[in-house]
């Protein structure tokens, strides 16, 4: 073969066929971006759209498990639970009135750290463990009290008939655990959290062990209470109305042979902004209290880009001689002032001292029956790849705005969010709202 014939063999293609080559590889990867694009924007699209609902449907649920079950452990009363939604306490040797449930926080309680402008906030009594034990004498309201209980768990595990040799040293840490004994700072001492006394009438206050360290015997021990003789077998310090002292909404009642009360925990919920502007649900474990949650330490973020909480009160029966059993809505709202008392929009909690008429009681937080629970949730910020179909400024619709909930107005799409980077607004997220109606399980009975 000649080497003409042999370099003809070996010859490459040609530029214009590798120019189509490169075309056509070209035109395939921008088909295969554009697909691959598309499906990114459609997943994130689907994830944006999603998320909003997911967390409200855990925010109601979690939230849900609380208000069912919230009671204060005392069947003695009637109503029954007076304490099982916590919308007003007492502080002080005066008794001042304080809230512990809001209802739409205004821009001045929201800068002072509160929680959101136009949130809810509620308190509840929840029981964890309950449990009563028996006074041996109530001393009355006295700071620091001598307190005597009859308390024998652990004494005789082995149900011999004979006190174990260990017996006290169980029995005096079975009773710490059970009255939730913790040491406070800075001193350490021993203290149990808030408390419950329970009296043979219903009537109830609140209530704090000051001092553990005392005298915890099996063997009952005759003491003088008084010029009268008791066996009692646990004697510690007290301090009824609790060492911060928080008592009922009218103050401190008579109490005719008390028990204590216990197992049970106070939970508070709230909407507020962490440091980086996103709305999270707040718990706190403890009564709301608006001196010091403002922001205070006690409460803990516990799902995020929940941007509004909204109850709305169901009563057993229409407290204002209407149709109307729900109140904290669009069309029905609590009185401002009931028995001469600014409500603030939460139901009363009469006292002790406060003898309402039967208009105004009938208005009181014992009567209600259930609360309606709205959660509005958002998603995450819209990146920009799929922000031209996620993002629809302009034209409000469901999910680009802030839909109403109860009483409070929904917000539209061109609304700026001032606590996120400058531009950011409503329409950049996706929302939902869901609501749900929970029945206090302990006042389902015609109670």
């Amino acid at each position: 073969m000649s080497a003409k014939c042999a370099s003809k063999s070996r010859r490459g293609i040609s530029l214009s066929e590798a120019m189509v080559s490169l075309l056509i590889l070209t035109m395939v990867m921008i088909v295969a971006l554009t697909l691959l694009f598309s499906m990114k924007s459609f997943a994130e699209r689907q994830q944006v759209k999603t998320a909003p609902r997911q967390t409200a449907r855990r925010a109601v649920d979690y939230l849900s498990s609380f208000v069912a079950g919230a009671t204060d452990l005392n069947d003695r009363a009637d109503p029954p639970s007076p304490n099982a939604i916590v919308t007003w306490i007492s502080t002080g040797s005066s008794f001042t009135r304080r809230q512990a449930s809001y209802n739409n926080l205004t821009a001045a309680q929201a800068a002072s750290g509160l929680g959101e402008e136009g949130t809810d906030i509620l308190t509840v009594a929840v029981p964890i463990d309950p449990f009563q034990v028996p006074i041996s004498r109530w001393p009355g309201w006295q700071k620091a009290a001598n307190m005597y209980f009859s308390f024998t768990d652990g004494c005789d595990d082995d149900q011999d008939g004979v006190i174990d040799a260990n017996g006290d040293a169980v029995m005096e840490q079975r009773f710490k655990e059970l009255t939730g004994a913790t040491p406070t700072p800075p001193s350490g001492q021993l203290m149990s959290p808030v408390l419950m006394l329970i009296d043979a009438d219903g009537n109830w206050g609140y209530y704090q062990i000051t001092n553990y360290s005392n005298q915890y015997s099996c063997d009952a021990k005759a003491v003088d209470i008084e010029g009268e003789i008791r066996q009692v077998n646990v004697h510690v310090q007290a301090t009824p109305g609790n060492s911060e002292h928080i008592n009922p909404p009218g103050g401190r009642p008579e109490l005719n042979d008390p028990a204590l009360a216990g197992g049970m925990r106070f939970y508070s919920f709230r909407v507020r902004r962490d440091a980086l502007g996103i709305p999270n649900l707040e718990q706190k474990i403890g009564l709301f209290d608006p001196a010091t949650d403002n922001p205070g330490t006690a409460f803990t973020p516990i799902m995020p880009n929940v941007e509004d909480f909204q109850v709305a009160y169901m009563y057993r029966a229409s407290p204002n001689g209407t149709t109307d059993t729900i109140f904290n809505t669009a069309d029905a709202a609590i009185p401002a002032t009931i028995a001469g008392e600014s409500t603030f929009g939460v139901p009363p909690q009469f006292g002790f001292s406060t003898t309402p008429s039967a208009a105004d009681l009938a208005w009181d937080i014992t009567r209600v029956s259930g609360l309606r629970i709205s959660i509005t949730s958002r998603s995450a910020p819209v990146r920009f790849e799929s922000r031209n179909i996620s993002v629809r400024r302009g034209t409000q619709t469901r999910a680009n705005s802030r839909p109403d909930s109860e009483d409070r107005a929904g917000v539209g799409p061109n609304t700026a969010d001032a606590q996120l980077p400058a531009g950011t607004l409503l329409g950049d997220f996706d929302h939902n709202r869901m609501t749900a109606t929970i029945l206090i399980r302990n006042r389902m009975l015609g109670n």
